[in-house]
């Protein structure tokens, strides 16, 4: 796992403000012992990694356009970031800077995961 900068970190923690998985499907968050939390419990999110051109083994550069925040069970156990990789690549094109998406894009994300 590639280290983050404690200042990229807080950077994307407050970006998103929550899990990412929560704004695109009915999800419930857990960390990595099953217990559930809010989706805006942010002390227990994860940085997912999301490059542009995925290639195996590599791990994007560490600065907020490459990064979401995930709870444990989407990043990890359920590996919905993993299938859901084209989503959350847009959802980062869709930042503007440090910014969240606009309403109305989150809306579009949606249909891509609930087509």
């Amino acid at each position: 796992m590639a280290d983050i900068p404690p200042r990229v970190r807080h950077d994307v923690l407050a970006r998103d403000r929550r899990c990412v998985a929560s704004i695109l499907w009915p999800h419930v968050c857990r960390d990595a012992f099953g217990n559930v939390h809010p989706p805006t419990h942010l002390t227990k999110m994860e940085l997912d990694h999301v490059r542009e051109n995925p290639a195996m083994g590599e791990t994007a550069t560490s600065i907020p356009e490459h990064l979401v925040t995930l709870c444990h069970f989407a990043h990890q156990t359920s590996h919905w970031a993993t299938r859901n990789r084209p989503v959350l690549r847009r959802y980062l094109d869709l930042c503007d800077g440090l910014r969240a998406p606009s309403v109305a894009a989150i809306r579009s994300l949606r249909r891509m995961v609930w087509p």
